[in-house]
């Protein structure tokens, strides 16, 4: 049986104009409106296929999917800063996406990673 692909197509080409609106706009209302249109249309296109990765992967170790999903989100939409940066990777934005260059991803793996850490140095504590 083939491998399910989780990761829906991309509308390159609306994501590509939403960015260039953004780019142009120095922080005027159509700027932020293109920002905020284009953060939501990629949490919607993205949370589910996003989870399932988490899921399938060692990244579920770290906490729960949802909340890495969310973390994940905050820290890449936050700004149009890392979306400017994958309009000039050349890779597809499913790609770009787990790519561990990814500012976001590495950001997030990292802080995850501190957080687990923490963890369980806590429960060795109170189990020894």
């Amino acid at each position: 049986m083939p491998p399910v692909d989780h990761f829906p197509s991309t509308h390159a080409t609306w994501i590509d104009a939403q960015l260039t609106i953004i780019d142009g706009a120095d922080g005027a209302p159509a700027g932020m409106t293109a920002h905020r249109a284009l953060a939501r249309y990629l949490m919607e296109r993205y949370r589910e296929p996003l989870r399932a990765y988490v899921v399938g992967s060692a990244l579920r170790e770290l906490g729960e999917p949802d909340e890495l999903v969310s973390g994940f989100f905050a820290h890449l939409l936050g700004t149009p800063d890392s979306l400017m940066r994958w309009r000039t990777s050349g890779l597809q934005l499913r790609r770009w996406l787990m790519h561990p260059n990814n500012p976001a991803t590495s950001a997030g793996i990292q802080r995850d990673r501190r957080r687990l850490r923490r963890k369980l140095t806590v429960w060795r504590v109170a189990l020894f």
